[in-house]
């Protein structure tokens, strides 16, 4: 009885694995975490760039090419 129902469990899951729905959740899920971790990315280097720290700082910048950078960084992040 346990080894019958092992085995529909399994054929189950085999079936459930391959199923096309499954997949385009998997699929939107790794774009949705690659879409956040670049907002999440350009989220840090916007405050970095404001504070003057990190790969993004401003320092040495002229302040028209600082304001340009700015814009730039938060046209990115604005939704579309």
């Amino acid at each position: 009885m346990q080894e019958e129902n092992k085995k529909k469990n399994e054929a189950y899951d085999g079936k459930f694995k391959s199923s096309p729905l499954l997949q385009e959740l998997l699929k939107r899920s790794k774009a949705n975490s690659e879409r956040n971790k670049q907002e999440i990315q350009d989220k840090y280097c916007e405050r970095g760039a404001e504070w003057g720290v990190g790969d993004c700082s401003t320092t040495g910048m002229s302040r028209d090419e600082r304001e340009a950078f700015m814009e730039m960084l938060r046209k990115k992040r604005a939704p579309n």
